[in-house]
């Protein structure tokens, strides 16, 4: 077999290892979301309105553009259901479709990285160190955790690797056409994320070492080439400037303010060296040395290439290891280049086997990893199973490592971008079909939302206000996943624990990992560890509500009135009413929607009407108490202390003893002459949220009216250590101190 052919079938076979290690994961574990990408899922299905313009430019257009064309590929060969409603059951009800589909996108560019370095590599140094080179990357451990997720930044290593490769061309060779493919290729790494474009320079480099002159038309087309490019595959950079500027200019800030840890260490220290282990970091730097020392053409532009890179992502506070995966991938020619050096041939093989040694390792154990079920899919396929639709859940530990439940606010989401992108009216039009392909899996109230998220490392006061029936947590070395210890101790007092899930060898282990990426991967030291995820509880309260199923149209309803809130909470008031009246039209009849519709009435300071609406929830839920609670508190409010007093002990004796309840009863009690009844019902709402200032004020209120002035200033006391801020403590206090 002569060496062309040997050479052919090694770097074949690399890439079908390669390829074999990256989808492995894919096709036998069940990965739970990464944060990152629901763009890449949702945002492509827009275009399908017609509208090419993103409004969105946190990343340029060409991965979306991309994905957006395989969607449709896949609409052509496989849809039996029309257009609209083709692109409406993926974005409402199975978009994991479409998440496989985009992730093996992101595996295709990881294998072809594969391939397109050993074609660099073998360019520099010859055919061994094109293998060489191939090898280590497709044993790269970090490129290898990022090759399944659907994300920007495998492209943009592969495109990163060809500007690189062309630049080399160029270099050798004067034909105006290596120009071109690599101001081609350097356009479409910045179509595919803004950083690339530092690579400019490397063209220059390598035109420079050619010793070619500065004003050359080869030069320019280039140049002309990469900004057409880039202009083409994402058009409205220039076509919609204005919002384009507000959202660099923000990502920008974000980079420059991240999260306290500069890149340049980082990548240097973490990225480059748990991506091929210690030994095979070290000989990195040993490579880049001979480079210099050979004072070698071909070797500067492959510096220069890997300084433009560095610089790119080294310059602000934010370091994710993923935005070292082009540095990594030349890392990888780096080493080929280096081992193609050795002057020893025999020994270049074993020095091969020790640099491979903690990469392969590495590689199989994070395969492993990857493969198994992530304890939030566990716990999303027991909790589907054993807990009603429709129930309040109070997921505490961070938003990032929630389980992924269907969830009424989930589904907001996608109503407010389908509806940005199609319009209102495809709603309506879709309401039947989307009723029919409706999925068989339940829908949940997560509790703690965008406005919570200073709750979510736990807190039992939101439990008690929301009247949630089951909490979730999760726990993780990673900062996304965190739990305040003393509401842990309080939801053990207050709560049963009914189920838990925890990777196996977590706590046994010390994992390094990412800690900027909420991504539960380790990225070296795996220990005993044999699972993703956090470690999840699942808690019961006595809060119950009757089982429900909700419809399709039920479901967007709910949206809407997610959506009318958080107008209301963000002060838009108009808009709010508008998107309630749109709720009324859609599912008028639904509780929740009447409970919104009291809800605005109340704020109105319209009693009478809120009442009405509030007897109407009593005859459409006749074993709730709900409506007994909201109908006393109203009544609280408006001034009728004895007939609130009657409506909430009705609740309380359906089974709707709630830390609430209870302070509203010691408020009524309190105000029709009752203290002593008064002081036992605030009682009982402290200890059940003894974190609510409000009902420590209470207390100390009933406390000065009992000419109990000691007492009720330690309630103060005990009110104003919860919020030293709460203005009607402080008062109160203030009077009873001169009265002392």
């Amino acid at each position: 077999m002569d060496k062309e052919l040997a050479w052919r079938v090694g770097i074949g076979a690399v890439v079908l290892l390669a390829a074999a290690l990256r989808l492995w994961p894919l096709l036998m574990g069940d990965p739970v979301w990464h944060p990152d990408e629901y763009s890449f899922v949702f945002f492509p299905l827009n275009f399908f309105s017609g509208d090419l313009n993103p409004h969105f430019f946190t990343y340029p257009t060409l991965h979306y553009y991309l994905l957006g064309g395989i969607y449709a590929l896949c609409y052509l060969v496989s849809a039996d259901m029309g257009f609209y409603e083709w692109v409406a059951y993926h974005y409402f009800w199975h978009p994991e479709d479409l998440l496989h589909i985009a992730r093996l996108a992101g595996v295709f560019f990881s294998v072809l990285s594969v391939l397109w370095v050993g074609f660099l590599a073998r360019r520099l140094a010859g055919l061994g160190a094109g293998l060489v080179a191939a090898l280590f990357l497709a044993f790269n451990i970090l490129h290898l955790r990022q090759s399944g997720l659907a994300a920007v930044d495998m492209p943009l290593a592969f495109w990163s690797v060809g500007v690189v490769w062309a630049a080399v061309r160029l270099l050798r060779n004067e034909m105006w056409w290596d120009y071109a493919a690599a101001g081609v290729l350097l356009g479409l790494a910045v179509g595919s994320k803004y950083p690339a474009a530092a690579l400019a320079p490397v063209i220059l480099v390598a035109h420079a070492l050619a010793q070619r002159s500065v004003v050359d038309r080869r030069l320019a087309l280039a140049g002309l080439l990469a900004l057409a490019v880039f202009a083409l595959t994402s058009p409205y950079v220039l076509l919609d400037l204005s919002l384009f500027k507000t959202h660099f200019l923000a990502q920008v800030e974000h980079v420059e303010r991240g999260r306290g840890q500069g890149g340049g260490i980082f990548h240097a220290w973490i990225s480059l060296r748990y991506g091929v282990g210690v030994l095979a970091w070290l000989a990195t730097w040993v490579a880049i040395a001979c480079c210099v020392y050979r004072s070698w053409r071909e070797g500067w532009v492959l510096l220069a290439a890997a300084l433009c890179c560095y610089a790119a992502i080294s310059w602000g506070q934010l370091a994710f290891v993923r935005y070292a995966l082009p540095l990594m991938a030349l890392q990888a020619v780096l080493l080929g280049v280096g081992w193609r050096f050795l002057p020893a041939r025999n020994w270049r093989y074993i020095v091969l086997l020790l640099l491979l040694v903690e990469p392969v390792y590495g590689s199989l154990r994070l395969v492993q990893i990857q493969a198994a079920t992530d304890t939030r899919a566990q716990a999303r396929a027991w909790i589907e199973t054993h807990v009603p639709e429709g129930e309040r859940i109070a997921n505490f530990g961070g938003w990032a490592g929630d389980v992924p439940l269907h969830t009424i606010d989930e589904l907001w989401w996608r109503l407010r971008h389908f509806e940005s992108a199609f319009g209102r009216q495809r709603i309506d039009e879709l309401l039947d079909f989307l009723e029919r392909t409706r999925p068989a899996a339940p829908f949940y109230r997560y509790v703690v939302q965008e406005g919570d998220r200073a709750r979510a490392a736990g807190d039992w006061n939101l439990v008690a206000e929301r009247e949630v029936a089951y909490v979730v947590l999760h726990q993780h070395p990673l900062g996304y996943s965190q739990v305040d210890s003393v509401f842990a101790d309080v939801l053990a007092a207050q709560a049963r624990r009914v189920a838990g899930w925890a990777p196996e060898g977590l706590f046994e282990s010390t994992p390094v990992y990412d800690t900027s990426d909420a991504y539960y991967v380790p990225i070296g030291r795996w220990g005993s560890l044999r699972a993703p995820g956090p470690a999840v509880q699942l808690w019961r309260t006595d809060t119950m509500e009757a089982p429900q199923r909700w419809n399709a149209r039920e479901l967007l309803t709910l949206a809407y009135l997610h959506e009318a809130d958080d107008l209301r909470r963000a002060g838009n008031g108009e808009l709010a009413v508008e998107v309630l009246q749109r709720a009324l039209d859609l599912g008028g009849e639904l509780v929740d929607v009447l409970y919104a519709l009291a809800e605005y009435y109340e704020r109105a300071r319209d009693y009478e009407t809120a009442s009405e609406v509030y007897e109407k929830i009593k005859l459409r839920a006749p074993q709730s108490w709900r409506p007994y609670k909201a109908l006393g508190a109203l009544y609280v409010k408006a001034g009728h202390y004895e007939v609130a007093l009657k409506e909430m002990q009705q609740a309380l004796g359906m089974g709707g003893a709630t830390p609430g309840l209870y302070n509203n009863l010691g408020v009524a009690a309190i105000n029709i002459g009752e203290l002593e009844r008064g002081i036992v019902y605030l009682r009982q709402a402290v200890a059940m949220a003894p974190e609510r200032v409000d009902i420590w004020y209470n207390i100390a209120v009933v406390l000065r009216g009992a000419d109990k002035r000691d007492e009720a200033i330690t309630a103060l006391e005990r009110a104003l250590q919860i919020d030293a801020h709460y203005a009607p403590a402080k008062t109160l206090r203030a009077e009873l101190e001169k009265l002392r």
